[in-house]
């Protein structure tokens, strides 16, 4: 698990930390499934492209809001 993708928040969430919260064996009474634990590794992946292609959306973001126009 990369640091930075466990140590990602939004909205001052953690999000992997609190998506696997919602999965705990004593909230859902048995164990994730082979199609949680997929779906988490996806999650990780999705996360980690984010973070990879953060410079380049920061980026975007300001050249776009350069662009817009006063109401």
């Amino acid at each position: 698990m990369p640091a930075d993708v466990w140590a990602m928040t939004i909205g001052g969430y953690p999000v992997l930390k609190k998506w696997l919260s919602y999965r705990e064996f004593k909230v859902l009474g048995r164990a994730l499934s082979l199609e949680e634990m997929t779906y988490f590794t996806e999650i990780v992946h999705w996360l980690k492209a984010l973070l990879l292609l953060g410079d380049v959306l920061d980026a975007n973001y300001r050249a776009a809001a350069a662009r817009t126009l006063e109401v």
